[in-house]
């Protein structure tokens, strides 16, 4: 299983196997990124032509640098059915972005190395799983989502999930409800939510 290579769908946070004849195609998809971003900034089409491959890496980079908003807004386009306590997860399990396991193993959900899911982590370091990037880390959480936290329907169903299989910290769920129940006052996730409710 890991050996295989899967694509991220948001729409229903599953993902999907990719044939091989893709992986060939990934200097084709890199090239579409960098000339959608530049469309994007009503440049000259042909300025994607002479980009050199440290330019391209370089837009590429700046798509996947970590920031809370580009995070928040990541959770936001992800349907879950509790962005808050996702977000406050996040934050909690990488020391407010700022942990060793976040910064080395680009691993913002303290995640450990899967051995039954299908998982997006590249390897292992410091005892928790690592990924490309923090997008990868994300993903990877909308993984274990799927396969154990899709159905609660409930925040204190999904809270007591993740006090009994989450964590070993007593008090995790008391320091992730806390932080939860901030980002719903400050209203981190509405624009989010009234877009889905349109649906």
């Amino acid at each position: 299983m890991k050996n295989e290579l899967y694509k991220f769908n948001k729409g229903n946070l599953s993902y999907e196997k990719v044939s091989l004849m893709k992986v060939y195609l990934l200097p084709i998809v890199l090239f579409s990124v960098v000339s959608s971003w530049i469309g994007a900034t009503n440049a000259n089409p042909n300025v994607v032509e002479k980009l050199t491959e440290t330019e391209r890496l370089i837009v590429i980079s700046e798509e996947t640098h970590f920031t809370k908003s580009k995070l928040i807004t990541e959770i936001g386009y992800m349907n879950f059915r509790f962005p808050e306590i996702v977000y406050a997860q996040a934050t909690l399990e990488s020391g407010n972005f700022t942990s060793p396991i976040f910064k080395e193993n680009n691993n913002m959900f303290g995640m450990k190395l899967p051995r039954i899911r299908v998982t997006t982590a590249i390897g292992e370091n410091r005892g928790h799983a690592t990924f490309q990037n923090w997008m990868s880390s994300l993903h990877d959480y909308g993984m274990y989502y799927n396969a154990y936290l899709r159905d609660l329907n409930t925040e204190e169903k999904y809270y007591s999930y993740l006090n009994k299989r989450y964590a070993e910290d007593p008090n995790y769920i008391i320091k992730v409800r806390r932080l939860a129940d901030k980002f719903k006052d400050e209203k981190v996730f509405w624009h989010y939510k009234d877009e889905a409710n349109k649906y």
